[in-house]
Protein backbone atom coordinates (compact mmCIF):
# COMPACT_ATOMS: atom_id res chain seq x y z
CA UNK A 1 0.00 0.00 0.00
CA UNK A 2 1.19 3.28 -0.67
CA UNK A 3 -0.78 6.20 0.98
CA UNK A 4 0.51 9.29 -0.52
CA UNK A 5 -0.15 7.64 -3.95
CA UNK A 6 -3.72 7.33 -3.57
CA UNK A 7 -4.22 10.72 -4.16
CA UNK A 8 -2.53 11.01 -7.21
CA UNK A 9 -4.44 8.15 -8.36
CA UNK A 10 -7.64 9.79 -7.74
CA UNK A 11 -7.01 13.23 -8.87
CA UNK A 12 -5.65 12.29 -12.26
CA UNK A 13 -8.96 9.61 -12.28
CA UNK A 14 -11.11 12.79 -11.78
CA UNK A 15 -9.10 15.14 -14.29
CA UNK A 16 -9.32 12.48 -17.05
CA UNK A 17 -13.42 12.72 -16.25
CA UNK A 18 -13.40 16.43 -16.30
CA UNK A 19 -11.44 16.62 -19.66
CA UNK A 20 -13.79 14.13 -21.12
CA UNK A 21 -16.98 16.10 -19.54
CA UNK A 22 -15.46 19.30 -21.10
CA UNK A 23 -15.06 17.67 -24.86
CA UNK A 24 -18.14 16.06 -24.53
CA UNK A 25 -19.53 19.80 -23.93
CA UNK A 26 -17.36 20.82 -26.61
CA UNK A 27 -19.34 18.34 -29.03
CA UNK A 28 -22.37 18.81 -27.83
CA UNK A 29 -21.89 22.58 -28.56
CA UNK A 30 -20.38 22.13 -32.00
CA UNK A 31 -23.05 19.89 -32.89
CA UNK A 32 -25.52 22.59 -32.12
CA UNK A 33 -23.44 25.32 -34.21
CA UNK A 34 -22.99 23.16 -37.22
CA UNK A 35 -25.94 20.37 -37.36
CA UNK A 36 -28.59 22.53 -35.20
CA UNK A 37 -29.59 24.61 -38.43
CA UNK A 38 -30.53 21.61 -40.39
CA UNK A 39 -31.92 19.42 -37.94
CA UNK A 40 -34.11 22.18 -35.49
CA UNK A 41 -34.66 19.38 -32.71
CA UNK A 42 -36.88 22.84 -31.71
CA UNK A 43 -39.58 21.95 -34.52
CA UNK A 44 -39.62 18.42 -34.47
CA UNK A 45 -43.10 16.32 -34.91
CA UNK A 46 -43.95 13.15 -35.68
CA UNK A 47 -47.37 11.79 -35.19
CA UNK A 48 -49.89 8.72 -36.65
CA UNK A 49 -50.58 10.09 -40.05
CA UNK A 50 -47.32 10.21 -41.08
CA UNK A 51 -45.18 7.52 -38.97
CA UNK A 52 -46.65 3.88 -38.89
CA UNK A 53 -45.01 3.09 -35.98
CA UNK A 54 -47.31 5.20 -34.04
CA UNK A 55 -49.81 4.07 -36.08
CA UNK A 56 -49.31 1.04 -34.79
CA UNK A 57 -48.78 2.14 -30.78
CA UNK A 58 -52.57 4.04 -31.09
CA UNK A 59 -54.24 0.74 -32.59
CA UNK A 60 -52.86 -1.25 -30.07
CA UNK A 61 -54.27 1.45 -27.47
CA UNK A 62 -57.45 0.41 -29.12
CA UNK A 63 -56.67 -3.48 -29.21
CA UNK A 64 -56.37 -3.83 -32.64
CA UNK A 65 -53.18 -4.71 -34.87
CA UNK A 66 -54.39 -2.99 -38.10
CA UNK A 67 -54.26 0.74 -38.65
CA UNK A 68 -57.15 2.93 -39.16
CA UNK A 69 -56.09 4.60 -42.49
CA UNK A 70 -53.02 3.42 -44.96
CA UNK A 71 -50.18 5.32 -45.43
CA UNK A 72 -47.19 5.35 -47.18
CA UNK A 73 -45.06 2.26 -47.26
CA UNK A 74 -47.66 -0.12 -45.30
CA UNK A 75 -49.07 -3.14 -45.97
CA UNK A 76 -52.38 -4.07 -47.44
CA UNK A 77 -53.86 -7.89 -46.41
CA UNK A 78 -56.88 -8.55 -46.65
CA UNK A 79 -58.51 -5.75 -46.59
CA UNK A 80 -56.39 -4.24 -43.44
CA UNK A 81 -53.79 -2.03 -43.01
CA UNK A 82 -50.37 -3.01 -41.14
CA UNK A 83 -47.16 -1.66 -39.95
CA UNK A 84 -44.33 -3.29 -41.58
CA UNK A 85 -41.18 -1.59 -39.17
CA UNK A 86 -39.60 -3.16 -36.83
CA UNK A 87 -41.18 -1.94 -33.30
CA UNK A 88 -39.22 0.03 -30.70
CA UNK A 89 -40.49 2.96 -31.74
CA UNK A 90 -44.38 1.47 -31.77
CA UNK A 91 -43.32 0.52 -28.11
CA UNK A 92 -42.49 3.87 -27.31
CA UNK A 93 -45.08 5.46 -29.26
CA UNK A 94 -47.36 3.03 -26.90
CA UNK A 95 -45.87 4.09 -23.60
CA UNK A 96 -45.39 7.57 -24.53
CA UNK A 97 -48.91 7.58 -25.46
CA UNK A 98 -50.34 5.64 -22.34
CA UNK A 99 -48.76 8.42 -20.22
CA UNK A 100 -49.73 11.25 -21.71
CA UNK A 101 -53.64 9.91 -21.44
CA UNK A 102 -52.98 9.75 -17.70
CA UNK A 103 -51.88 13.27 -17.77
CA UNK A 104 -54.58 14.49 -19.90
CA UNK A 105 -52.25 15.49 -22.52
CA UNK A 106 -53.15 15.33 -26.24
CA UNK A 107 -51.14 11.69 -27.62
CA UNK A 108 -51.26 12.69 -31.12
CA UNK A 109 -49.01 14.09 -32.23
CA UNK A 110 -46.04 12.51 -29.70
CA UNK A 111 -44.74 14.80 -27.02
CA UNK A 112 -41.88 16.86 -29.00
CA UNK A 113 -39.78 16.63 -25.21
CA UNK A 114 -40.20 13.19 -25.59
CA UNK A 115 -39.51 12.22 -29.05
CA UNK A 116 -36.70 14.45 -28.85
CA UNK A 117 -35.27 12.96 -25.83
CA UNK A 118 -35.55 9.46 -27.07
CA UNK A 119 -34.49 9.46 -30.22
CA UNK A 120 -32.00 11.97 -30.93
CA UNK A 121 -30.39 13.08 -27.42
CA UNK A 122 -28.83 9.77 -27.26
CA UNK A 123 -27.17 9.70 -30.20
CA UNK A 124 -24.22 12.39 -29.52
CA UNK A 125 -23.70 10.50 -25.76
CA UNK A 126 -23.85 6.99 -27.30
CA UNK A 127 -20.96 7.70 -29.72
CA UNK A 128 -18.77 10.20 -28.01
CA UNK A 129 -18.81 7.39 -24.84
CA UNK A 130 -17.92 4.48 -27.49
CA UNK A 131 -15.02 6.34 -29.47
CA UNK A 132 -14.24 7.37 -26.00
CA UNK A 133 -13.99 3.62 -25.06
CA UNK A 134 -11.98 2.95 -28.30
CA UNK A 135 -9.35 5.38 -28.05
CA UNK A 136 -9.18 6.19 -24.84
CA UNK A 137 -8.86 9.90 -25.93
CA UNK A 138 -11.76 12.45 -25.30
CA UNK A 139 -10.26 14.75 -27.72
CA UNK A 140 -10.60 12.10 -30.65
CA UNK A 141 -13.59 11.00 -29.26
CA UNK A 142 -15.20 14.19 -29.62
CA UNK A 143 -14.19 14.77 -33.37
CA UNK A 144 -14.92 10.88 -34.40
CA UNK A 145 -18.62 11.56 -32.81
CA UNK A 146 -18.59 15.37 -34.81
CA UNK A 147 -17.58 13.40 -38.14
CA UNK A 148 -20.14 10.64 -37.64
CA UNK A 149 -23.19 12.78 -37.20
CA UNK A 150 -22.10 15.49 -39.34
CA UNK A 151 -20.13 13.79 -42.15
CA UNK A 152 -22.09 10.35 -42.89
CA UNK A 153 -25.93 9.65 -43.88
CA UNK A 154 -26.57 10.12 -40.01
CA UNK A 155 -27.34 14.07 -41.02
CA UNK A 156 -29.97 13.59 -43.50
CA UNK A 157 -31.71 10.78 -41.49
CA UNK A 158 -31.87 12.84 -38.56
CA UNK A 159 -33.94 16.01 -40.76
CA UNK A 160 -35.76 13.32 -42.05
CA UNK A 161 -36.46 11.56 -38.33
CA UNK A 162 -37.25 15.23 -37.34
CA UNK A 163 -40.37 15.48 -39.10
CA UNK A 164 -41.38 11.53 -38.45
CA UNK A 165 -39.74 9.30 -41.50
CA UNK A 166 -40.34 6.16 -40.35
CA UNK A 167 -37.57 4.55 -41.88
CA UNK A 168 -35.14 7.77 -40.54
CA UNK A 169 -36.57 7.33 -36.96
CA UNK A 170 -35.30 3.93 -36.92
CA UNK A 171 -32.00 4.65 -38.57
CA UNK A 172 -31.25 7.00 -35.98
CA UNK A 173 -32.48 4.93 -33.11
CA UNK A 174 -30.30 1.92 -34.63
CA UNK A 175 -27.48 4.42 -34.49
CA UNK A 176 -27.38 4.29 -30.85
CA UNK A 177 -27.90 0.64 -30.13
CA UNK A 178 -24.71 0.03 -32.35
CA UNK A 179 -22.72 2.34 -30.40
CA UNK A 180 -23.45 0.66 -27.18
CA UNK A 181 -22.57 -2.63 -29.13
CA UNK A 182 -18.96 -1.34 -29.71
CA UNK A 183 -18.42 0.38 -26.38
CA UNK A 184 -19.59 -2.70 -24.79
CA UNK A 185 -17.08 -5.21 -26.65
CA UNK A 186 -13.81 -2.93 -24.68
CA UNK A 187 -11.75 -2.25 -23.06
CA UNK A 188 -13.12 -4.64 -20.60
CA UNK A 189 -16.39 -5.74 -21.41
CA UNK A 190 -20.02 -3.74 -20.37
CA UNK A 191 -22.90 -6.11 -20.14
CA UNK A 192 -25.26 -3.32 -19.47
CA UNK A 193 -24.38 -1.42 -22.61
CA UNK A 194 -24.04 -4.73 -24.93
CA UNK A 195 -27.63 -5.41 -23.29
CA UNK A 196 -29.54 -1.83 -24.32
CA UNK A 197 -27.54 -2.00 -27.86
CA UNK A 198 -28.72 -5.61 -28.97
CA UNK A 199 -32.57 -4.37 -27.75
CA UNK A 200 -32.48 -0.87 -29.61
CA UNK A 201 -30.14 -2.16 -33.11
CA UNK A 202 -32.31 -5.42 -33.19
CA UNK A 203 -35.22 -3.71 -32.35
CA UNK A 204 -35.03 -0.95 -35.09
CA UNK A 205 -32.76 -2.74 -37.70
CA UNK A 206 -33.61 -6.36 -37.39
CA UNK A 207 -30.45 -7.44 -39.78
CA UNK A 208 -28.14 -5.56 -37.23
CA UNK A 209 -28.52 -8.77 -35.25
CA UNK A 210 -25.65 -10.35 -36.93
CA UNK A 211 -23.61 -8.25 -35.27
CA UNK A 212 -24.67 -9.72 -31.66
CA UNK A 213 -22.03 -12.44 -32.77
CA UNK A 214 -18.53 -10.63 -32.47
CA UNK A 215 -20.57 -9.28 -29.28
CA UNK A 216 -20.91 -12.60 -27.85
CA UNK A 217 -17.30 -13.31 -28.84
CA UNK A 218 -15.98 -10.96 -27.13
CA UNK A 219 -18.07 -11.87 -24.26
CA UNK A 220 -16.27 -14.88 -24.11
CA UNK A 221 -13.18 -14.07 -24.66
CA UNK A 222 -12.69 -10.96 -21.64
CA UNK A 223 -12.01 -14.27 -19.77
CA UNK A 224 -13.29 -17.06 -17.16
CA UNK A 225 -14.86 -15.01 -14.77
CA UNK A 226 -18.65 -14.34 -15.10
CA UNK A 227 -18.41 -15.73 -18.99
CA UNK A 228 -21.68 -17.51 -18.52
CA UNK A 229 -23.49 -14.09 -17.31
CA UNK A 230 -22.07 -12.04 -19.86
CA UNK A 231 -22.75 -14.73 -23.00
CA UNK A 232 -26.38 -15.51 -21.92
CA UNK A 233 -27.24 -11.98 -21.37
CA UNK A 234 -25.96 -11.06 -24.69
CA UNK A 235 -27.70 -14.13 -26.17
CA UNK A 236 -30.92 -13.31 -24.19
CA UNK A 237 -30.93 -9.62 -25.62
CA UNK A 238 -30.95 -11.00 -29.21
CA UNK A 239 -33.19 -13.73 -28.54
CA UNK A 240 -35.90 -11.04 -26.88
CA UNK A 241 -35.57 -8.77 -29.59
CA UNK A 242 -36.05 -11.56 -32.48
CA UNK A 243 -38.75 -12.97 -30.58
CA UNK A 244 -41.23 -9.53 -30.24
CA UNK A 245 -40.40 -9.62 -34.21
CA UNK A 246 -41.12 -13.03 -34.73
CA UNK A 247 -44.56 -12.49 -32.87
CA UNK A 248 -45.60 -9.83 -34.05
CA UNK A 249 -45.21 -11.63 -37.90
CA UNK A 250 -47.61 -14.07 -36.57
CA UNK A 251 -49.97 -11.70 -35.32
CA UNK A 252 -50.10 -9.60 -38.22
CA UNK A 253 -49.40 -11.86 -41.11
CA UNK A 254 -49.95 -15.60 -40.03
CA UNK A 255 -46.66 -16.73 -40.14
CA UNK A 256 -43.54 -15.63 -38.06
CA UNK A 257 -41.34 -15.48 -40.98
CA UNK A 258 -43.53 -12.67 -42.88
CA UNK A 259 -42.18 -9.45 -42.48
CA UNK A 260 -44.73 -7.84 -44.25
CA UNK A 261 -42.64 -5.94 -46.60
CA UNK A 262 -44.17 -7.57 -49.92
CA UNK A 263 -47.71 -6.69 -49.22
CA UNK A 264 -46.54 -2.91 -48.97
CA UNK A 265 -46.08 -3.04 -53.13
CA UNK A 266 -50.06 -4.02 -53.24
CA UNK A 267 -51.58 -2.18 -56.17
CA UNK A 268 -48.27 -0.10 -57.41
CA UNK A 269 -46.70 0.06 -60.61
CA UNK A 270 -43.29 2.05 -60.00
CA UNK A 271 -39.89 0.92 -60.31
CA UNK A 272 -39.57 -0.29 -57.02
CA UNK A 273 -42.69 -2.38 -56.75
CA UNK A 274 -41.41 -3.74 -60.09
CA UNK A 275 -37.79 -4.75 -58.63
CA UNK A 276 -39.85 -6.76 -55.57
CA UNK A 277 -41.67 -8.59 -58.13
CA UNK A 278 -38.60 -10.46 -58.96
CA UNK A 279 -37.67 -10.98 -55.42
CA UNK A 280 -37.65 -8.60 -52.20
CA UNK A 281 -34.03 -10.50 -51.96
CA UNK A 282 -31.87 -11.59 -54.92
CA UNK A 283 -29.01 -12.00 -56.79
CA UNK A 284 -30.32 -9.61 -59.21
CA UNK A 285 -30.52 -6.74 -56.98
CA UNK A 286 -26.64 -6.71 -56.30
CA UNK A 287 -25.05 -5.29 -58.97
CA UNK A 288 -27.69 -1.79 -58.98
CA UNK A 289 -27.06 -1.54 -55.21
CA UNK A 290 -23.33 -2.05 -55.68
CA UNK A 291 -23.04 0.76 -57.94
CA UNK A 292 -25.07 3.74 -56.03
CA UNK A 293 -22.96 2.15 -52.59
CA UNK A 294 -19.78 2.06 -53.83
CA UNK A 295 -19.30 4.08 -57.43
CA UNK A 296 -22.11 6.72 -57.73
CA UNK A 297 -21.41 9.86 -57.08
CA UNK A 298 -23.67 13.41 -57.54
CA UNK A 299 -23.16 15.84 -60.80
CA UNK A 300 -21.86 18.96 -59.97
CA UNK A 301 -23.38 22.24 -62.01
CA UNK A 302 -22.25 25.81 -61.59
CA UNK A 303 -24.63 28.28 -62.69
CA UNK A 304 -25.49 31.66 -61.59
CA UNK A 305 -26.26 30.38 -58.25
CA UNK A 306 -22.84 29.07 -57.83
CA UNK A 307 -21.51 25.06 -57.11
CA UNK A 308 -24.41 22.80 -57.11
CA UNK A 309 -24.71 19.27 -56.32
CA UNK A 310 -27.02 17.25 -58.22
CA UNK A 311 -27.75 13.72 -56.52
CA UNK A 312 -29.62 10.47 -57.36
CA UNK A 313 -32.15 9.72 -55.01
CA UNK A 314 -30.96 6.43 -55.08
CA UNK A 315 -27.59 6.93 -53.36
CA UNK A 316 -24.01 7.73 -53.82
CA UNK A 317 -20.97 5.98 -52.92
CA UNK A 318 -19.58 5.70 -49.15
CA UNK A 319 -16.33 5.99 -50.40
CA UNK A 320 -16.70 9.70 -52.39
CA UNK A 321 -19.20 10.49 -49.45
CA UNK A 322 -17.52 9.66 -46.33
CA UNK A 323 -13.12 8.55 -47.27
CA UNK A 324 -12.63 7.98 -42.97
CA UNK A 325 -13.96 4.59 -44.34
CA UNK A 326 -11.36 3.71 -46.06
CA UNK A 327 -9.07 2.67 -43.23
CA UNK A 328 -11.05 -0.37 -43.54
CA UNK A 329 -9.15 -1.27 -47.23
CA UNK A 330 -5.74 0.74 -46.08
CA UNK A 331 -5.83 -1.31 -42.09
CA UNK A 332 -6.61 -4.67 -43.39
CA UNK A 333 -3.75 -6.35 -41.95
CA UNK A 334 -4.03 -4.39 -38.59
CA UNK A 335 -7.85 -5.60 -38.11
CA UNK A 336 -7.19 -9.10 -39.31
CA UNK A 337 -4.80 -9.68 -36.83
CA UNK A 338 -6.81 -8.89 -34.19
CA UNK A 339 -9.40 -11.51 -33.78
CA UNK A 340 -12.01 -9.52 -31.78
CA UNK A 341 -12.14 -6.74 -34.75
CA UNK A 342 -11.56 -9.87 -37.09
CA UNK A 343 -15.10 -11.14 -36.36
CA UNK A 344 -16.80 -7.53 -36.23
CA UNK A 345 -15.64 -7.15 -39.92
CA UNK A 346 -16.57 -10.50 -41.07
CA UNK A 347 -20.07 -9.96 -39.73
CA UNK A 348 -20.39 -6.46 -41.10
CA UNK A 349 -19.30 -7.91 -44.48
CA UNK A 350 -22.25 -10.40 -44.23
CA UNK A 351 -24.54 -7.65 -43.23
CA UNK A 352 -23.40 -5.80 -46.84
CA UNK A 353 -23.83 -9.10 -48.77
CA UNK A 354 -27.71 -9.40 -47.63
CA UNK A 355 -28.41 -5.62 -48.12
CA UNK A 356 -26.87 -5.90 -51.84
CA UNK A 357 -29.51 -8.18 -52.69
CA UNK A 358 -32.30 -5.97 -51.50
CA UNK A 359 -34.97 -5.09 -54.10
CA UNK A 360 -34.40 -1.74 -52.74
CA UNK A 361 -31.89 0.85 -53.22
CA UNK A 362 -32.58 2.45 -50.32
CA UNK A 363 -34.50 5.20 -51.97
CA UNK A 364 -35.26 8.36 -51.74
CA UNK A 365 -31.32 9.06 -50.59
CA UNK A 366 -30.63 11.99 -52.76
CA UNK A 367 -26.80 11.75 -51.83
CA UNK A 368 -26.31 9.78 -49.67
CA UNK A 369 -26.82 5.22 -49.04
CA UNK A 370 -28.73 5.39 -45.82
CA UNK A 371 -28.37 1.36 -45.42
CA UNK A 372 -24.54 1.65 -44.97
CA UNK A 373 -25.45 3.05 -41.78
CA UNK A 374 -26.09 -0.49 -40.73
CA UNK A 375 -21.94 -0.88 -41.00
CA UNK A 376 -20.84 2.78 -40.49
CA UNK A 377 -20.66 2.83 -36.78
CA UNK A 378 -18.53 -0.61 -36.47
CA UNK A 379 -16.33 0.46 -39.48
CA UNK A 380 -15.18 4.06 -37.71
CA UNK A 381 -14.92 2.11 -34.22
CA UNK A 382 -12.56 -0.90 -35.13
CA UNK A 383 -10.19 1.63 -37.11
CA UNK A 384 -10.44 4.84 -34.83
CA UNK A 385 -7.51 3.90 -32.71
CA UNK A 386 -4.70 3.80 -35.95
CA UNK A 387 -6.68 7.12 -37.74
CA UNK A 388 -3.79 9.34 -35.81
CA UNK A 389 -0.73 7.77 -36.62
CA UNK A 390 2.14 9.81 -37.93
CA UNK A 391 1.29 11.04 -41.43
CA UNK A 392 -2.33 9.86 -41.42
CA UNK A 393 -3.17 12.91 -39.31
CA UNK A 394 -3.66 15.88 -42.19
CA UNK A 395 -5.33 12.62 -43.54
CA UNK A 396 -7.93 12.22 -41.28
CA UNK A 397 -8.73 15.87 -40.48
CA UNK A 398 -9.11 16.29 -44.30
CA UNK A 399 -11.56 13.05 -44.59
CA UNK A 400 -13.19 14.82 -41.74
CA UNK A 401 -13.78 18.06 -43.48
CA UNK A 402 -14.30 16.97 -47.11
CA UNK A 403 -17.51 14.62 -45.21
CA UNK A 404 -18.73 17.85 -43.28
CA UNK A 405 -18.76 19.97 -45.97
CA UNK A 406 -20.50 17.37 -48.63
CA UNK A 407 -23.54 16.42 -46.15
CA UNK A 408 -23.86 20.05 -45.31
CA UNK A 409 -24.36 20.65 -49.04
CA UNK A 410 -26.91 18.06 -49.24
CA UNK A 411 -30.55 19.71 -49.53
Amino acid sequence: MNPVGLPEIRTTAQASAWRAAGYLALLLAALHLAVGPRVRLGEWTAGADRNSNLAEAQAWRSGRLDLAARTLDTAYVDGRVYNVFPPLFSFFGYAAASLLDLQQMPVDPLYRPWHVAFVALPVPLAGFWAFLRLTQDPAKAALLAFAWIAGTPLLPCAQIAGGGGVSSTNHVLSQTGLMLMLAASRPRFNVAAGVAGVLIAGLTRPQTLLLALPLLYDAWKEGEARRVLRMTAIVAAAALAAAAILVLNKLKFGSFFEMGYGFIYEGRTDEIARRAAIGLFSLEHVPRNAWFMNVAFPSLRIDANGLRLLPDSHGASIWWTTPLLLYVVLDVRRWWADSSRRWWMLATFVLIALILTYHNTGYVQPGHYRFALDFIPVWLGLTAAWMWRGRRLPWTIAAITWSCIYFSLLT
